[in-house]
């Protein structure tokens, strides 16, 4: 829901320390990265055989001000709540594309 708007609401936001992410799933997801390609959040789907068990989502950056700007950007809010409404989403069962 935030793709129309993200980048307005992200242009200047600056990262000064993230994780290094040296390998990946092929199951996984990069919902959002930095200009340079590298990830900031990370989803993967958590399985059980074939059963789905739900998601882990990793950032790889601390959401400080000692690591980035974005806690004092109008993005933050909209992200984590979309990041919510979309985990409500895909816990009621209904996986949302």
């Amino acid at each position: 829901m935030l793709r129309g708007e993200l980048d307005e609401l992200a242009k200047s936001v600056r990262v000064r320390k993230a994780l290094s992410v040296t390998r990946t799933s092929s199951a996984s997801q990069v919902l959002l990265s930095l200009e340079d390609g590298s990830p900031v959040l990370i989803a993967t789907r958590l399985r059980e055989g074939q059963t789905p068990r739900g998601w882990i989502v990793l950032w790889t950056i601390a959401p400080t001000l000692a690591w980035t700007d974005l806690p004092a950007k109008p993005l933050m809010v909209p992200l984590m709540q979309e990041l919510v409404r979309q985990g409500a989403w895909v816990a009621g069962g209904t996986e949302q594309r």
